[in-house]
């Protein structure tokens, strides 16, 4: 593959994100429906999971009808910014002038809940065996990616600000999500009230306190 067969739909794809303001849809997004909220008997575990799962597994997009809006994810934020960083260092695009507002996009999205630095996603989602988990409560994911893509920022433009708000995450997890009960040991996800082993996200934090250590020797 030539590097002009690389080029083309990787503008264009960019273009696209732009056109769109980097926001879109999610696949557990069904609950920011303003049809949905209107609902009676959405106030229910059920038939939240019902619709959600409706909505993740139809093979036509219903939510323009259902009045559920694009939005901007933290999450996916973070991915398109370290994308950004890594076009930066070649030739296929100039992006220079979206990568600082991109910065300042995830800045404004961090959640204003705990006196740290943290992300949550742009929905509210219902759990298999909890409570609904309200649109940007923070969690170890939102978190994790938020400020793995700062420290992208730090380690190639020496950004002081962007390690200190990485630094202040991986505080965030260690603080408020690490949890030790004497023969087990984990970081909580969604809530920092439940006490889980998920691998996924474990090896999440683990990543990010490996790169603030790197930087910072805590």
């Amino acid at each position: 593959m030539s590097s002009e067969d690389t080029k083309r739909p990787t503008l264009k794809l960019l273009s696209y994100c732009k056109e769109n303001e980097w926001a879109g849809y999610d696949p557990y997004d069904a609950l920011n429906s303003k049809v949905f909220a209107a609902l009676p008997f959405l106030k229910s575990r059920i038939p939240r999971i019902a619709l959600t799962q409706a909505l993740k597994r139809s093979p036509i997009n219903i939510r323009r009808p259902l009045l559920v809006p694009k939005t901007q994810n933290a999450k996916a934020i973070a991915l398109f910014l370290s994308a950004l960083l890594k076009l930066s260092k070649t030739e296929l695009a100039d992006q220079e002038d979206v990568i600082r507002p991109m910065i300042d996009r995830l800045v404004a999205l961090r959640s204003r809940d705990v006196p740290y630095w943290c992300w949550g996603y742009s929905f509210p989602w219902q759990t298999r065996d909890m409570g609904i988990v309200p649109r940007g409560t923070p969690n170890l994911v939102c978190t994790m990616f938020a400020a793995s893509a700062l420290l992208d920022v730090y380690e190639q433009r020496q950004d002081s600000q962007c390690l200190e708000i990485a630094v202040s995450a991986a505080e965030y997890i260690l603080n408020e999500l690490y949890w030790d009960d004497g023969n087990n040991v984990g970081s909580s996800y969604p809530l920092p009230s439940l006490r889980t082993q998920t691998h996924n996200s474990n090896f999440l934090a683990a990543t990010l306190f490996c790169r603030v250590h790197r930087h910072t020797g805590e």
